[in-house]
């Protein structure tokens, strides 16, 4: 999906299937364990769905959580994310 050259390929569609390389940036340390789910929303539309545990001050304690969800879809001839945001 990006060209390679001016930037580190992070995603891939090989035989149908989209990959994805190892996290790019440092994990926020107020954050705790985050799970990821893919839900087909339509035959050619994705949601990528994220919810993020929020830690206390002490690093461990959950306090809330955060979740977003970033819609992926087929556009003509490319896979790609409808609606993406840098998450903090």
């Amino acid at each position: 999906m990006l060209d390679g050259e001016t930037s580190r390929l992070q995603y891939r569609e090989i035989d149908g299937v989209l990959y994805v390389s190892g996290v790019s940036r440092e994990r926020d340390p107020g954050t705790g364990a985050m799970l990821i789910e893919v839900e087909q929303l339509e035959e050619t539309v994705y949601s990528v769905n994220v919810l993020v545990d929020l830690l206390g001050e002490d690093g461990k304690t959950v306090i809330g959580q955060e979740s977003w969800s970033f819609p992926y879809a087929l556009v003509g001839d490319r896979w790609v994310f409808t609606d993406f945001r840098l998450v903090y």
